[in-house]
């Protein structure tokens, strides 16, 4: 057992630290004197689990690999695969019926496992992202939307509005002072959005200067009531050359269409306000 690289320890009936191979040694910092006779659950951290591991070697004999964290001397929290074997009490004249424990460190695994996972999330993230303003981009309101009327549908008391908004006179702003104040812009209203949105209401840059927010919840009233706040908060936002207000044209699901004919009434209400002036908020 010494020059097995593995760890490897063994414990008496009591569940004390008995032998200990170098391995062992090394991975939980103790050295032998100090770790034999020592209770072996000072070196897990999940000691639940370690005590439902050995009431099924109790039970069958032995408890198949699986992962649990252990805990150095300096309290460092390790990754391990386990397995636990209760060693033949024959070989020991009767005398004995302890455990064989060994582990393998997979800390470095785990390590890589998770950065893997924190870049896949990332890059989801980014997938379904504006990277201009920071909002949902129209790949994650399509999927969205599809959802929730479906929820909605099949709940017809779960109330669902739309809001589609629209910059008045983005493209003047864009020809008369360059793509910078116009990005600068279309970066306000996402603050905007942002700054008046529930945390339930997801909110979408759909493509160009159309933006779009969902209500869960909410009817046209509601919905209103958050257009309205969106105006007045990105005409404060606004610079001095700014001079673009925003449409909003408001709809509610009406549990019997389709995703897209709901977003397309939508849509048509926000064009009928702009075809008044814009600035102004029109239900469908």
């Amino acid at each position: 057992m010494r020059n097995n690289f593995d760890p490897i320890f063994t414990t008496d009936q009591d569940n004390l630290v008995m032998k200990v191979n170098q391995g062992a040694c090394d991975l939980f910092g103790f050295s032998q004197d100090e770790v034999l006779g020592m209770p072996v659950f000072h070196l897990f951290h999940d000691r639940a689990e370690l005590q439902r591991l050995l009431k099924k070697v109790d039970a069958k004999g032995n408890a198949n690999t699986m992962e649990i964290r252990g805990v150095t001397k300096n309290s460092r929290v390790v990754h391990l695969n386990l397995s636990i074997a209760r060693m033949d009490p024959s070989i020991y004249g009767g005398q004995f019926g302890g455990c064989v424990f060994n582990c393998q460190d997979i800390t470095k695994r785990k390590v890589i496992e998770r950065e893997m996972h924190s870049r896949a999330n990332e890059l989801e993230r980014l997938a379904l992202t504006d990277a201009l303003t920071g909002l949902l981009n129209r790949r994650q309101f399509e999927d969205d939307l599809k959802r929730f009327t479906e929820q909605s549908r099949e709940n017809p008391g779960q109330l669902l509005s739309m809001l589609v908004m629209d910059l008045d006179k983005f493209k003047q702003l864009n020809d008369s002072y360059g793509h910078q104040i116009g990005d600068q812009a279309l970066r306000d209203f996402g603050s905007a959005i942002l700054k008046c949105k529930r945390d339930m209401d997801p909110a979408y840059r759909y493509g160009g200067d159309e933006f779009i927010m969902l209500l869960r919840g909410a009817d046209e009233n509601q919905g209103e009531l958050v257009a309205q706040r969106i105006q007045d908060v990105y005409l404060q936002m606004r610079s001095a050359n700014n001079n673009t207000s925003v449409s909003i044209g408001i709809a509610m699901f009406n549990g019997q269409e389709t995703a897209a004919a709901f977003f397309q009434r939508c849509d048509e209400a926000m064009y009928q306000g702009k075809a008044t002036g814009g600035g102004s908020i029109h239900r469908f």
